[in-house]
């Protein structure tokens, strides 16, 4: 996998948590309003971020937490665990049948990465 497009090129960043959106969109609107060109905000799906260069020219990315950040988490973990039936990978990575959703973070609504439960989107005979 390699760099996003409109990273190219940029090399290795210092990188600063900031504690949400509104202040990640305070520091852009800092930055810009001091002739800094930013790039972002980059929506990373569990997180969102900001990149410019220092004085010294490195790079720095500022991020936040997305605002659904623990439920992507939970998502992840997931598919991470082998108890998401939309992975179809083992925890392993090598592919497999589609595990059953019998995990303790399932329910018969889905599994536990939100998936619907096998034979859910069948019409009923």
């Amino acid at each position: 996998m390699g760099a996003r497009p409109e990273h190219a090129g940029l090399g290795t960043a210092h990188r600063l948590k900031v504690k949400d959106r509104a202040t990640l969109l305070e520091y852009r609107a800092h930055l810009e309003a001091n002739g800094v060109e930013v790039l972002g905000v980059t929506d990373h799906g569990a997180f969102h971020s900001i990149y410019f260069f220092d004085p010294n020219g490195h790079r720095v990315e500022l991020a936040c937490p997305d605002p659904d950040e623990a439920e992507t988490l939970r998502k992840l973990d997931a598919v991470i665990s082998g108890t998401c039936s939309r992975s179809g990978r083992r925890p392993s990575g090598r592919r497999s049948t589609p595990p059953s959703c019998t995990s303790a973070n399932s329910s018969t609504d889905g599994d536990a990465c939100g998936a619907p439960p096998p034979g859910a989107d069948r019409a009923p005979r």
